[in-house]
């Protein structure tokens, strides 16, 4: 995350110009100039390594994690647990925070997606979707107001947060990620080797790119 210390952006730009422009710099001084403004700002040790991939908050002050089953929220700062949240029964593959931290959504290996509210640590609503084998993904709009559920049938799925009405459906391809346009009309999917653009509510695949 940014540092927030200007200072130490000076130190590496210095650092930076100090490289001789040979072959065997040229990344070290790329890397000097990037880096300018990253500070760490704490450190998490033996998380489980079932879950690779925590989640923050867009001020990255909250970060939600899976350790033995139960779905953690920490605060950065200092590590304190703010909310513990279940899912009896079943394994969690993936967790996502709304910007805000207000909303957590964490899909199950066993067929559902939970929505919980990390502030008065309550379950919001509970779907049903298809058994993730590998390939499922869900994620918030920009705004937190939607939630996507990519599953194993395969089709995306937009809930309404934090009423969860299903406000569309449509058939893609087995996707592991994928992602809101701002204006959160749109979304992009990736599959194998294409990724797709999509207007969510008609379905429209508005482009379509190789790679």
């Amino acid at each position: 995350r940014l540092s927030g210390q200007p200072h130490l952006a000076r130190e590496s730009i210095k650092a930076a110009a100090q490289l001789k422009p040979t072959s065997e710099t040229r990344d070290e001084a790329i890397a000097a100039l990037a880096m300018s403004g990253l500070g760490e700002v704490r450190t998490w040790s033996n998380l489980p390594l079932s879950y690779n991939f925590p989640d923050f908050s867009d001020d990255l002050s909250l970060c939600a994690h899976v350790d033995k089953g139960v779905v953690m929220v920490l605060r950065t700062s200092d590590g304190t647990e703010v909310a513990r949240l279940e899912t009896p029964g079943e394994r969690i593959g993936q967790v996502d925070l709304s910007g805000d931290g207000r909303y957590l959504a964490a899909l199950g290996r066993g067929g559902h997606v939970w929505l919980f509210d990390t502030r008065n640590r309550t379950e919001v609503f509970k779907r049903r979707i298809q058994e993730d084998k590998g390939y499922a993904w869900t994620g918030f709009g920009p705004d937190g107001s939607v939630l996507a559920v990519v599953d194993e049938f395969p089709r995306l799925r937009i809930f309404s947060v934090p009423s969860g009405k299903l406000l569309g459906t449509v058939t893609v391809e087995p996707s592991r990620m994928a992602r809101f346009h701002p204006d959160a009309t749109q979304i992009a999917v990736a599959s194998g080797s294409v990724l797709k653009v999509m207007n969510w509510a008609t379905g429209e695949v508005l482009h379509q790119h190789e790679f």
